[in-house]
């Protein structure tokens, strides 16, 4: 039973980490499905009920389509990612051809804006 616990914590820390602002006092019913967009709609008149910023990967995409249920969205309006940062990651490499290999390799943070709306009638 140890070990499970120690697991639960280690998928605990791994879960994407959301920012969420919400927009709206108002409480809605959770849906079951919402749509993915990477536009307004032109043609439905909506109310933003939170905007959401994460890290840019599935893991996250997903995390966010999820929250939009629990909160009751209809849809996520999903920005283009962008570059929030950099992270720099030292590697040791180990001996090759009689060279010592390493070094620092720069990641760009890329981060990902979507908000979730609700349709009005």
């Amino acid at each position: 039973m140890k070990y499970l616990s120690i697991g639960m914590l280690l998928l605990a820390g791994c879960a994407p980490t959301l920012r969420e602002e919400p927009l709206t006092g108002r409480i809605y019913t959770p849906t079951t499905e919402v749509e993915i967009l990477d536009a307004w709609p032109e043609d439905r008149r909506v109310v933003e009920i939170a905007a959401i910023t994460a890290r840019a990967d599935q893991d996250s995409v997903a995390a966010i389509v999820e929250r939009a249920k629990a909160i009751g969205a209809d849809a996520v309006v999903f920005g283009l990612p962008y570059r929030y940062g950099d992270v720099d990651i030292l590697f040791a490499g180990g001996n090759i051809g009689g060279h010592l290999a390493g070094g620092i390799n720069t990641v760009p943070i890329m981060r990902i804006h979507a908000r979730l709306i609700k349709y009005l009638p």
